[in-house]
């Protein structure tokens, strides 16, 4: 019998055929695609939920997700490695927009810093800053850069802040503000000390009123001026009611018509009041004495001749919108009629003036009215001190320098930058 031929058999179950391994590698190339199209997608996801909270500046004061870099307790700003001592650095063109108000209010805050001025001429083809400020350690990590909201420095000065400055930027504005000057990375580093209802944890509210008061009108309504009754200045009460703007907004104009009833408004100002029911514009008087926004301490001095003084807001809508025009009045001696967010009670005694409602502005017509033909009610205003709480008051609004209410808003300002311990 013929033997049969050898063959070898193979084990199927260890030496699976080409179509079952190429479709293996098949199925294990695809599920590795699908998961870097999800790793890819959720990080994507991620980044935009990241970005858009930023942008729309959602970091709110209870915001878990606030996380301030660790920085030593104590700043030695003498240390070798410093190339200069603390800097504030500015970049405004002028003073305007309260940058003049905001200088002189944070020089207290920072008595031991040099200023300077980043309003540098750049040559046409210049596209940096010049090489000093480009040195690793030029700018230090407690300097502070001033700015107003939303900026108008040169292109490369906002170039460098961006990528070379290591301090704390912050921004200020004398107007009404609803967002945040959120912008770009590191925004631990800016803050908002100003006039915002969005405030993060680093930030603090501040009013225009709080600015002015510390820039021109500290001596002339100081704190004991605004705690003691006897200290209360006092105008000559000459006039009924003085009227100075040139920004005619509706509301007002109607409230000077109505107020024009119980006596002559001296209208100077561009705006002369809308007319009376009565029909009678015969106590609606234009004057040209110069009252004018550039010349406060002017306004003040005229005002002194009024028993009123009309003082209203052009917003009564925004809760920080508090300006220099109470002041003015207060300084004067008259008694303020004001509109403005009821916000403001909470610096001034609601009964040392009228607060004209434009919604219900019957009793506050009375109450001028009273108050013009019963002297009596008058002097009893007038014997109402200013503030709503006395030196708490000054503590939690003008407390600037440590000779101001223990400097409870100084020593504030310098926590939220990180400068509590700074020292020599």
């Amino acid at each position: 019998m013929k033997p049969m031929p050898r063959t070898t058999i193979k084990n199927a179950s260890t030496e699976p055929s080409r179509s079952v391994i190429g479709s293996k590698q098949h199925n294990n190339i695809l599920f590795f695609i699908i998961f870097c199209c999800f790793v890819v997608f959720f990080n994507f996801t991620m980044i935009n939920m990241i970005t858009s909270k930023c942008n729309r500046g959602d970091f709110q004061e209870d915001d878990d997700s606030y996380i301030e870099p660790n920085e030593p307790k104590v700043l030695h700003w003498n240390s070798t490695e410093r190339l200069n001592r603390p800097t504030a650095y500015t970049c405004h063109p002028n003073d305007r927009n309260g940058m003049k108000e905001i200088k002189n209010l944070m020089r207290s805050v920072l008595p031991e810093y040099e200023w300077k001025d980043l309003n540098i001429k750049f040559q046409r083809g210049m596209r940096r800053m010049p090489d000093e400020y480009l040195q690793e350690n030029y700018t230090n990590e407690y300097d502070v850069f001033l700015g107003i909201f939303w900026g108008n420095c040169h292109s490369i000065v906002e170039r460098w802040l961006r990528t070379h400055f290591n301090g704390r930027s912050v921004y200020f504005s004398g107007e009404t503000e609803d967002l945040h000057p959120i912008m770009g990375k590191d925004t631990w580093r800016i803050h908002s000390f100003g006039p915002t209802t969005l405030v993060h944890e680093r930030d603090l509210p501040l009013t225009y009123l709080q600015m002015t008061w510390w820039q021109y009108f500290q001596e002339v309504l100081s704190p004991s001026k605004m705690i003691t009754i006897e200290e209360r200045p006092r105008s000559n009460m000459t006039h009924y009611m003085i009227y100075a703007n040139s920004n005619c907004v509706k509301y007002r104009e109607e409230a000077i018509g109505l107020l024009s009833q119980f006596g002559i408004v001296h209208c100077d100002g561009k705006c002369q009041g809308t007319t009376p029911p009565s029909g009678n514009r015969t106590n609606l008087v234009r004057t040209k004495s110069g009252v004018n926004v550039e010349n406060w301490w002017y306004n003040v001095q005229k005002y002194s001749n009024y028993r009123f003084c009309f003082v209203m807001e052009h917003t009564g809508n925004h809760p920080m919108y508090m300006t220099e025009k109470i002041l003015m009045a207060f300084a004067a001696g008259c008694i303020p009629v004001y509109y403005g967010h009821q916000n403001i009670f909470h610096i001034f005694n609601k009964d040392s003036f009228v607060f004209y409602n434009i919604s219900n502005p019957q009793p506050a017509l009375d109450l001028v009215q009273n108050l013009e033909t019963q002297k009596e009610l008058y002097d009893e205003m007038m014997r109402q001190p200013i503030l709503s709480n006395g030196e708490n008051t000054i503590s939690e609004y003008f407390s600037f320098s440590d000779e101001v209410g223990n400097g409870y808003l100084k020593q504030l300002m310098r926590k939220k930058l990180n400068l509590a311990n700074l020292v020599p």
